[in-house]
């Protein structure tokens, strides 16, 4: 219990500084830009959201599958760097051909600072991977609150000497940047550098299969951006991007158990004994997540009113659904540990492109109609799809003893809850949402209660 608490603290601590800083300066940006420009701003971290997917290729992933191998960590590390440096002049390239089709409110200087950000990512990504595969939470989270202070700072002195947008991407630029340069001289002094492509072929058909599952949850998390831009006002994509902020919360609070458990997942599925301790962590995490939505979709909407203007309130009817939907994708993360043990991932981009199907025709058809309560009902749809293949899939790769009606009735729970409150209002159960839904992972056992059996889940 011990060495699984002080693990996953410090990662809670590198997250509440990398993400939690941004709810922080939700007043100062909120305060320094209209919704128009808000939207603006959210249609360019959407494109954000898809050029790291592809940039990063994977390479983050297969180190914490083939990091073991002698010499394989400075490889990926090589490669990263030098396709940082191929992306940065082909993103440059490319600005004027992306600035004639994107909306209008996007601007090309912001598309180049965005560009130039993103080139950053494989080297930021992969050192942080390696943080993770040696087990250094504290360097971990030393680096990302540094980064995170310093963005803030940043971007807050741009806005308000009037940068707008632009402002927040440059701060963004300038904290990535330094960031990347204390990450890699990290690696490179623990773990060296190599430029191999003998060992870089040999992760690629397991990391680019993982981009194109990668884009494939894209259109699961922010194409409805798109979709939306083109039948809603831009002040309410910038209300749905303000909820889908505090919505995410409950994803952010799963991060640090999620942290803590991917690097370790994997070799616990080679024998009946780590396929018991996945089963117990895998339990354990799920009620975790499921607390953190019902948490997050009580407090949400008071929050969004307390930290944001008048004019993004109606963002708060949106937050319960949201927090819903972070909830899903943290079990199917949970639950789908056996589609990744292979030499390939082609079965998960197989899953996540049939989600993203269901997702884009969803979109296009409730959008339309329904606008933001059709991008909230078809995400659900296909994100429950999506749980339900890859816990089949993993299921049939390797038979973990999962006891699937205990697991499924805490998620029930706060879903229930969630219904009650936001829909029924019956207000008098909102704070005792997330205890009702503990309550309920104890009393079926999901959750243990004695010393023994936590020391059973770390398994180091």
């Amino acid at each position: 219990m011990r060495a699984i608490l002080s693990s996953a603290g410090l990662y809670a601590l590198a997250i509440l500084a990398g993400k939690g800083v941004s709810f922080v300066m939700l007043p100062v940006v909120t305060g320094h830009l209209s919704p128009d420009e808000y939207g603006a701003l959210e249609l360019l971290v959407a494109m954000a959201d898809v050029g790291s997917l592809v940039l990063a290729m994977g390479l983050a992933d297969a180190l914490f599958r083939f990091g073991k191998e002698p010499g394989m960590p400075a490889a990926l590390l090589g490669g990263s760097l030098v396709l940082g440096a191929a992306m940065l002049a082909a993103g440059q390239l490319a600005v004027p051909a992306v600035a004639a089709v994107v909306p209008q409110g996007v601007r090309e200087q912001d598309l180049r600072i965005l560009a130039a950000t993103l080139a950053l990512t494989a080297s930021i990504q992969v050192p942080l991977a390696y943080l993770r595969f040696r087990d250094r939470p504290a360097v971990f989270a030393a680096v990302s609150i540094a980064k995170a202070a310093g963005q803030a700072g940043v971007v807050a002195l741009l806005l308000v000497n009037g940068f707008g947008v632009t402002g927040v991407l440059l701060g963004g630029l300038i904290a990535d940047a330094v960031a990347a340069v204390v990450l890699v001289a990290l690696q490179i002094r623990d773990g060296g550098l190599s430029f191999d492509m003998t060992r870089m072929r040999r992760v690629l058909p397991y990391g680019l299969p993982l981009v194109v599952s990668g884009l494939f949850g894209f259109c699961l998390g922010s194409l409805d951006r798109w979709f939306l831009a083109a039948h809603v006002p831009v002040a309410d994509l910038a209300l749905y991007g303000l909820a889908a902020k505090f919505g995410l919360l409950a994803a952010l609070a799963m991060q640090p158990f999620e942290m803590w458990w991917f690097p370790r997942r994997l070799r616990m599925l080679d024998d009946e004994s780590g396929r018991n301790l996945s089963a117990r962590a895998v339990a354990l995490g799920l009620s975790w997540a499921a607390v953190c939505a019902s948490g997050v979709a009580v407090v949400g909407p008071v929050a969004i009113s307390w930290l944001t203007p008048s004019g993004y309130h109606a963002a708060g009817q949106w937050v319960p659904w949201l927090a819903l939907i972070a909830c899903l994708h943290a079990a199917t993360n949970l639950l789908n540990a056996g589609c990744y043990a292979g030499q390939t991932t082609y079965r998960p981009m197989a899953i996540n492109g049939a989600a993203a199907v269901v997702a884009v025709i969803g979109y296009a058809l409730l959008i339309p109609a329904f606008g933001v309560a059709g991008t909230v009902a078809a995400t659900i749809v296909a994100q429950v799809v999506r749980l339900i293949a890859f816990t089949v899939a993993s299921q049939m790769t390797h038979r973990i003893p999962h006891r699937f009606l205990r697991l499924a009735t805490v998620p029930v729970t706060a879903i229930c809850l969630i219904v009650l409150v936001n829909v029924l209002k019956i207000n008098e159960i909102a704070l005792l949402a997330p205890a009702l839904v503990a309550g309920m992972a104890v009393a079926v056992g999901l959750v243990p209660l004695r010393r023994t059996q936590w020391a059973l889940i770390d398994g180091d």
